[in-house]
């Protein structure tokens, strides 16, 4: 009999390891999905279902309660002890058609079959013009260890 292991993500245990294990002077990088901000879905979409299929949360039920799928990652940086630190949230935009299937398959499971139909209607017309592509959000940061201990 097997048994599945649920790792829990712990953000602050993650940066103080990372904090702790670079030199004075290095740079800690962090890049985690953001699954509080909006996808976004390049699709001549009706309008309510755009605003269903882009709206953030899409992936909550992934999120980690101690991980840094959030804004809360420039704050939990800052409190790591990183100074100089650059925040700056970024779209990654997937045209493959293995990764947008792979997002695609995460979506359709949330539309009725009428959204399923105007769904693979769009992705028709886009993939004949050359147009489609689904763009994911990340939070970034990096910040450096500071020379000295205060």
């Amino acid at each position: 009999m097997s048994s599945t292991v649920i790792q829990r993500v712990d953000a602050d245990r993650m940066l103080r390891e990372m904090v702790r294990v670079v030199k004075p002077g290095g740079r800690v990088a962090v890049v985690g999905h953001a699954h509080d901000m909006p996808r976004w879905v390049n699709l001549a979409l009706p309008a309510a279902l755009k605003a269903k299929v882009e709206a953030p949360g899409w992936a909550s039920d992934r999120g980690h309660q101690l991980g840094c799928d959030d804004a809360s990652l420039y704050q939990r940086v800052r409190q790591a002890g990183l100074t100089q630190v650059k925040m700056f949230p970024q779209f990654a935009a997937f045209d493959e058609r293995s990764r947008v299937q792979s997002l695609q398959a995460d979506i359709l499971p949330t539309l009725t079959p009428d959204a399923v139909q105007e769904w693979c209607t769009a992705v028709a017309q886009a993939e004949a013009e050359g147009t489609f592509f689904i763009a994911t959000p990340f939070h970034c940061a990096v910040g450096m260890k500071p020379l000295s201990s205060p």
